[in-house]
């Protein structure tokens, strides 16, 4: 091959070649629908890798299975705990360590975040096939888990959900120990349940009374996340935290079913701040964030219809106008859409109707060429063409 030809073929490559995400510019969509495993009616996309490059929930409507999907793969069932013929996967870490819950009854509790009979806490190490339980504290048979880092530390509680004997807890999944979170806030409140850690080990979680707590399990220090005045009194809060960021930063929500729920995150430094919502939607959470401070979450609107929108750099996007063929997926004009997090790659996770069944999904970027990118796939184009006018004229002489 000759030189002008490497140079053309090189230049045709990079042209094609995807992009990174730009991080001040809102990507375009398209769906993957995962469908529903054997023997169920719906599944739901409930946890994804800090990469995005795995996504985990279960199938429902019949006995619960447990899910990880890549996109080389597609969907892959995961084995049942033995005994519990419910099988539920939460949070997955990047090394494709998920971890979830077990039980007899696929009955959830009233907010639907974990099996209200007997849980029993367990992980999946990627590619052994195998439910394991996590080690429960002595005198403890049952928990719950929510969430799991990159260094294989997961968050729940142990005891009766709900009750005084509830007790958050840290699962080290790597030496099989699970340890008490004891640390308290300045005005002695303490975790209950937690439910989300960061790569840094900062957990979130809520205390007796309700109340969204951070702890430190590096230092062992616990803070209220709030915004707080010189005295320590609470000026603002938020009512629940979904997820946390290795920055720190803690999003959620503000507000009361009374009130009305609307987004917000919170950080150390800033407190409590209020994210806005896509035009038109009168309440909404945020429940998902990277590392780069993307966040993702849901609307509602006047109507009652869920609308999920993509939050870059401060400006709100309404995901379906993100999405380049919805087809018969029910984006905004559905009660039952959820979306359930972000990966650094973009990619986000959650489930709604797709006709008249609930599927999970994940949105995943689709690749454009950046204008330089564009300029060059061009000039090699114009390249070939040169190239083949010249072998035509030398044919001819």
């Amino acid at each position: 091959m000759k030189t002008s030809q490497l140079i053309v073929a090189a230049a045709i490559t990079a042209a094609f070649a995807a992009p990174a995400l730009a991080q001040d510019a809102a990507p375009q969509y398209s769906i993957v629908d995962f469908g529903v495993p054997t023997g169920n009616r719906v599944s739901h996309g409930d946890g994804i890798s800090n990469s995005g490059d795995y996504i985990v929930g279960r199938g429902v409507v019949g006995a619960n299975q447990a899910y990880v999907w890549t996109q080389s793969t597609g969907m892959t069932l995961l084995p049942g705990y033995a005994g519990d013929a419910n099988n539920w996967a939460v949070s997955i870490n990047d090394s494709g360590l998920a971890v979830g819950m077990a039980s007899t009854s696929p009955v959830l509790d009233a907010t639907n975040s974990y099996y209200a009979t007997s849980p029993t806490p367990v992980m999946w190490q990627a590619g052994s096939g195998t439910a394991t339980a996590l080690a429960l504290p002595t005198g403890q048979v049952q928990g719950r888990v929510f969430d799991v880092n990159n260094s294989g530390l997961a968050v729940g509680s142990v005891g009766v959900a709900g009750s005084v004997g509830e007790r958050a807890v840290i699962y080290n999944t790597t030496n099989s120990t699970t340890s008490y979170i004891t640390g308290s806030t300045a005005d002695g409140e303490t975790m209950r349940t937690a439910t989300a850690i960061n790569n840094a080990g900062l957990v979130i979680g809520t205390a007796a009374d309700g109340s969204v707590l951070a702890y430190d399990s590096v230092s062992g220090t616990m803070t209220r996340v709030a915004t707080l005045d010189g005295s320590g009194n609470v000026l603002s809060s938020l009512t629940h935290g979904y997820a946390v960021n290795s920055s720190g930063v803690v999003v959620g929500y503000t507000g009361t079913a009374t009130t009305g729920f609307m987004p917000a995150e919170w950080t150390a430094s800033g407190g409590v701040t209020a994210l806005t919502l896509p035009t038109g939607d009168v309440s909404g959470m945020a429940t998902g964030i990277t590392d780069q401070g993307w966040i993702v979450g849901t609307g509602k609107t006047a109507a009652g219809y869920v609308d999920p929108f993509l939050i870059i750099g401060g400006q709100t996007y309404d995901l379906t106008s993100l999405v380049g063929n919805v087809g018969t997926w029910k984006f905004g004009t559905s009660i039952d859409t959820t979306i359930t997090g972000i990966g650094a790659n973009g990619v986000i996770s959650g489930y709604t109707e797709n006709g008249s069944t609930v599927h999970a999904f994940a949105l995943v970027p689709v690749p454009v060429p950046e204008p330089a990118t564009s300029a060059l796939m061009l000039g090699g184009l114009l390249a070939v063409g040169a190239i083949a006018r010249r072998r035509g004229t030398s044919r001819r002489s």
